[in-house]
């Protein structure tokens, strides 16, 4: 039975130095820089030492005094290494205490001069002294420390990160008990093998504890290599022990006999066998490795699929942030999961809800390292640790494009697991997917806004061409008003002026001589014009403001044409130009207002009259179909070929004047073309520079 103890015991040891041994090396190798790798390294490392030393001071005789010292040498570096540790891990203290400091090295260097210069220790028979409880009285100090050290920082942090503490807290508790009271108690009874077990424990507590945190936690984020290395581990010791087992009965079988043909042929046929098996086993514990420490694996395209119609359907940016925030959680049951929108240096946070403690500044300080990922446990700034322990924050990605940036915010696990590979290959499609999402809202943004913007400018640019138009109608009717008002009142003086006239002419006032009546028949012609220009302002007035009647009848037009030819014959007189009358003689009758109708027949002869030099103007109709055709004619200057057309069309003829003449032919024009218009008429002009005008109106035909 002693031996099947002994046996265990140093299996046991033997595979606590290894695995110290190489967990020292990974966490070193994983970050040598850094002083947390380099304290738990260090840590790891001499635990492999310490466990070393008792291990070869129990089987080495002579030199039993010399592992002895080493191992209790061991057990002063590992206690300094947990204080120096639970100042540093996992919130770097800003300043170590001078006390502190000034115990610590107080404490390696008298118990190092004890240990390694005197024999109050141990003295030259292997027997311990005073020294050595000494030792443990005063370890409870710095172990006491410790514990109170990573107890105050429990409450100050959370997720991963307090699981951890956690087991490395109660495993460095149990550490202690067993080295500092369960240890020493059995060496004042004697018992150096139970002494040897307890210490042995209790590194195997404390190695445990912090081989789990890092398998199960991520501790220092060697996992997967630690990973790997337990799965080599255990299909050694596997195939380590099949292959004794086997020895073993074949020694038992074979017992006595010596090296022949048959051992060799069983030796090889094992051989074989573990050839023919490495690779299975191999796979089949990675299997087993995968399904301890990679558990809780999504179904990626099951996962996407929930989140496919969300980026498809979704138009506004609030919903979108918030479901799929909401899904994310419950999908990688999270404590958190939000994200920082930054757009031309303008933050927003998304759910609004949660509160983010990050700044444009923090924001822009992480876009300058060109980095896509960070993960809280690889983070070596503490000033950003700190900012994501605040924000609940341990796993940051980001996507940008431009002038557009999306920090994803993902807190940690409910169940304090780590971000495995594969999910986070998972959140890699599923964020990029999300980031095009976002740009497509944001660009639909845009859209909406500048139609908003536009439909807003639409609508003042509107509302002050509808003011302006108003306004301009307003002034169009004053003038209008003003015009006819004026008119009014100056046609009666110059009618009465007319009148006058006419009775001084007439010698009823007495005896005119010839020279003063030409003058007094100047005067009245220019009056007449007067009266006709004051006449066409009022028509104008009238023909603006819809005002104007029209009396139709049925009439031949025949003397309505002599009338006015006999009223611009002296005009035409005046000019030595021929007066001419072409008009068919037949009884056929226009539909018209003979007033206006004399109007226009006036108004366009007396343009003609106006700008013809010499020549004639000649007036004519005649009857075509259901149409009577009056046409003026004249040999005068012409109207310009591009100008006809705009005097057809003219609105308002105050512009059409500035354009044509400087005196009022355009005025005349423009009251034709509108009063026959009015009588169902149209009109025509044929010209030429220098070479006269033709102007043809047809009006209906009395039937």
């Amino acid at each position: 039975m002693t031996t099947i103890f002994n046996f265990t015991v140093n299996t046991v040891f033997l595979y606590l130095i290894v695995i110290n041994f190489f967990l020292a090396f990974f966490i070193l190798f994983r970050n040598p820089k850094k002083n947390v790798n380099q304290s738990f390294s260090l840590l790891c490392f001499t635990l492999s030492v310490c466990i070393l030393s008792l291990y070869i001071g129990q089987k080495a005789k002579n030199y039993a005094i010399i592992w002895k010292k080493l191992s209790f040498f061991s057990e002063i570096i590992i206690i300094l290494d947990c204080w120096y540790l639970s100042y540093i891990y996992p919130i770097k203290e800003k300043l170590i205490k001078n006390a502190a400091l000034i115990f610590g090295t107080a404490y390696f260097l008298s118990f190092s001069f004890l240990l390694f210069l005197t024999s109050f220790w141990i003295n030259k028979y292997g027997d311990y002294g005073r020294a050595y409880l000494f030792f443990i009285a005063i370890s409870w100090i710095p172990i006491a420390w410790t514990v109170l050290n990573f107890y105050q920082k429990l409450p100050k942090i959370k997720g991963l990160e307090k699981i951890q503490v956690k087991y490395i807290f109660i495993s460095y508790i149990l550490w202690a008990v067993a080295f500092s009271f369960l240890a020493p108690l059995f060496i004042l009874k004697g018992n150096m093998l139970a002494q040897f077990a307890f210490t042995g424990l209790a590194s195997l507590i404390l190695t445990l504890s912090i081989f789990y945190s890092i398998t199960r936690y991520r501790l220092l984020d060697i996992r997967f290599l630690v990973a790997k290395a337990i799965t080599y581990g255990v299909l050694t010791i596997i195939i380590g022990v099949a292959y004794t087992f086997f020895l073993f009965l074949t020694g038992l079988y074979f017992y006595q006999a010596q090296l022949s043909n048959i051992n060799l042929l069983i030796t090889l046929s094992l051989t074989v066998l573990i050839t023919i098996t490495i690779l299975p086993l191999k796979k089949g514990l990675e299997k087993i490795t995968n399904r301890t420490i990679l558990k809780d694996k999504i179904l990626q395209s099951e996962s996407l699929s929930q989140f496919s119609n969300l980026f498809f359907s979704s138009t506004s940016l609030q919903q979108l942030a918030d479901t799929f925030c909401f899904k994310l959680k419950g999908v990688l049951k999270l404590e958190s999961a939000s994200f920082i929108l930054l757009k031309d240096n303008i933050l927003k946070n998304f759910p609004l809800a949660e509160k983010i403690h990050f700044t444009l500044k923090d924001c822009q300080e992480i876009l300058k390292n060109n980095k896509t990922e960070f993960d809280f446990d690889e983070l070596e700034d503490e000033q950003v640790k700190n900012l994501f322990r605040k924000s609940n924050t341990y796993y940051l990605k980001i996507y940008s494009k431009d002038n557009l940036a999306a920090l994803f915010l993902l807190g940690f696990k409910l169940n304090g697991e780590v971000y495995y590979e594969d999910e986070k290959d998972f959140l890699n499609v599923l964020l990029a997917q999300f980031f095009v999402a976002l740009e497509k809202i944001l660009i639909f943004d845009q859209i909406q806004d500048f139609n908003k913007v536009l439909g807003q400018k639409v609508d003042a640019a509107t509302q002050n061409l509808q003011s302006n138009n108003l306004k301009l109608k307003k002034a169009l009717k004053l003038k209008d008003e003003l015009i006819s008002i004026i008119s009014h009142e100056l046609i009666v003086p110059m009618v009465a002026i007319s009148g006058s006239l006419t009775t001084i002419i007439e010698g009823i006032t007495g005896k005119v001589s010839t020279k003063t009546k030409d003058f007094l028949l100047s005067i009245y012609n220019e009056n007449a014009r007067l009266i006709r220009l004051t006449n066409n302002l009022l028509n104008i007035s009238q023909i603006r403001s819809g005002r104007l009647i029209y009396d139709l009848e049925k009439f031949n037009p025949s003397q309505l044409v002599k009338e006015a030819m006999e009223l611009l014959r002296p005009f035409a007189e005046e000019k030595n130009l021929q007066l001419k009358s072409d008009c068919e003689v037949s009884n056929a009758r226009v539909v018209a207002d003979r007033d206006k109708l004399k109007e226009v027949l006036i108004n366009l002869l007396d343009n003609s009259i106006k700008y013809t030099k010499t020549g004639f103007v000649k007036l004519s109709y005649k009857t075509e179909g259901d149409k009577i055709r009056f046409f003026i004619q004249d040999t005068g200057s012409g109207i310009q070929t591009n100008r006809q057309n705009r005097l057809a069309l003219a609105v308002d003829f105050l512009d059409e004047q500035k354009i044509l003449t400087k005196k009022d032919r355009g005025m005349g024009l423009y009251i034709s073309f509108n009063l026959l218009r009015g009588m169902a008429g149209k009109i025509s002009i044929s010209s030429k520079a220098n070479k006269g005008t033709l102007i043809n109106f047809w009006l209906p035909k009395a039937k």
